[in-house]
């Protein structure tokens, strides 16, 4: 199996890949990331960026509606996640809830709202070019696994610590 090339955050010891930090392009999945404008009424959010799964001809990440869509009242800061939005690596949780220290890496594309009746919490992001590896590294792991973008059939990766939302003073 061919290696994948090192990703610039580090876990703490030098190993591993931060999966909270802000990573050098292509990013790897299993990371935090959510919509960049989830910041509103002093919290701000971030989640899994899960999956790299494909229709066929384009990429998208999978995660869930409550990370990349769920903002469907306006709030504090009068908006609501649309179509086109932008989704970002880190998290702002993870960033101290500074859209400027996270970076764009797919935009919104569609979702299943749970809030509507559908008892599907999911949403995907069309991938930006360049900015997601198609090969996967468990943060924890030191061996590089090199698979092919997933179908829609096959589940998330999920980390280890759930969705989040933090104060942002």
């Amino acid at each position: 199996m061919p290696s994948l090339p090192p990703v610039a955050a580090k876990e703490a010891g030098g190993e591993g890949v931060s999966h909270k930090a802000k990573q050098t392009p292509p990013i790897q999945l299993g990371t935090s990331g959510g919509w960049r404008y989830d910041l509103a009424n002093a919290y701000c959010c971030g989640g899994t960026l899960g999956s790299l799964v494909t229709d066929g001809s384009k990429q998208y990440i999978l995660s869930n509606f409550h990370v990349f869509a769920a903002d469907v009242d306006s709030g504090g800061n009068n908006l609501v996640a649309q179509v086109g939005d932008p989704i970002i690596q880190p998290g702002l949780i993870d960033v101290g809830c500074t859209q400027e220290n996270a970076q764009n890496v797919a935009t919104l594309y569609d979702w299943a709202d749970p809030l509507t009746g559908t008892n599907i919490d999911a949403a995907i992001a069309e991938v930006t070019p360049g900015m997601v590896r198609r090969g996967w590294r468990h943060p924890r792991n030191r061996r590089d696994l090199e698979r092919n973008a997933a179908t829609v059939t096959q589940p998330s990766r999920e980390e280890e610590r759930p969705d989040q939302c933090s104060d942002a003073e």
